[in-house]
């Protein structure tokens, strides 16, 4: 790269930087679908992402992950190589299972100039099903919440132990993201505990505490995260992203403005340390 190119690539960021201003568990196959975005330049960033659904785009055309690899193409003048390991369905469990002991996921993350992270949804919401149905166990109704965010926790901080052991946040772009709650208008009405509080009070306790595990952990790994919560659910996390047109029609999964709004997140952490 010349010097006037490096010069762009820095005013770029700069600019980006000051004007910042559940799912069906249904078990799919990993998409790995090469895309290339904008580029000015012939030099290129290996993109592998990791995630449930969000990440294969369930239900609409282009996921946030080839809409924040075609941002920074565009941002960077850089070509961006997407690998996109997302599964449909997939827990925390087996998203740590993979990056531990599946080689593809290993090789991938060694070879990985950018890599982002969205998972957890699964495990929070299948406990909200049992929740639901009256089978969480324990006097309120709730012991299998409590689990499913002890569990997230621990398999959270072994994915991102894994992945900075092969590659340092130092070196490379490493994003995590939060998640939201597509089901604020409808547990409002419903009480599905012992007691007289709705359900979004009690599924919005257990969502809070995974969303900020992630972010605690990710400062630790000095990982930048996005706030995806905040920005489908608002900062008290009582608005519902349906009406803000973030939602397909299946009540769950981000329509193509929520994939676009999750993307921009994303951008809003510019490139570092690229």
């Amino acid at each position: 790269m010349n010097h006037p190119r490096r010069a762009l690539l820095i005013l770029l960021v700069l600019v980006l930087h000051v004007g910042c201003g559940e799912e069906p568990a249904t078990e799919g196959s990993t998409t790995e679908e090469p895309t290339t975005a904008p580029a000015a330049t012939s030099s290129s960033l290996d993109y592998v992402a990791f995630g449930d659904s969000l990440a294969t785009g369930y239900g609409i055309t282009d996921s946030y992950v080839y809409r924040y690899a075609s941002l920074m193409g565009t941002d960077t003048g850089t070509t961006v190589n997407v690998r996109n390991l997302g599964v449909n369905g997939l827990t925390s469990q087996q998203l740590r299972a993979g990056v531990e002991n599946d080689q593809r996921a290993k090789d991938a993350v060694e070879q990985a100039e950018v890599i982002t992270i969205n998972i957890g949804a699964n495990d929070l919401m299948r406990a909200r099903w049992e929740y639901r149905t009256g089978n969480c166990g324990g006097a309120d109704n709730q012991d299998c919440l409590r689990q499913a965010v002890d569990e997230f926790r621990a398999n959270w901080d072994a994915i991102l132990a894994d992945i900075t052991g092969t590659r340092s946040p130092g070196t490379t772009i490493i994003r995590t993201i939060d998640f939201y709650n597509p089901f604020v208008d409808v547990d409002r009405a419903i009480y599905s505990g012992v007691g007289s509080v709705d359900d979004f009070v009690i599924f919005k306790k257990y969502l809070e505490q995974v969303n900020s595990h992630i972010a605690k952990s990710s400062d630790a790994y000095d990982i930048p995260h996005t706030e995806v919560y905040e920005t489908f659910n608002g900062p008290n996390g009582d608005e519902d992203p349906s009406r803000k047109g973030y939602i397909t029609s299946d009540g769950v999964h981000p329509s193509e403005d929520g994939h676009a709004a999750i993307a921009q997140e994303l951008r809003k952490l510019v490139y570092e340390p690229l």
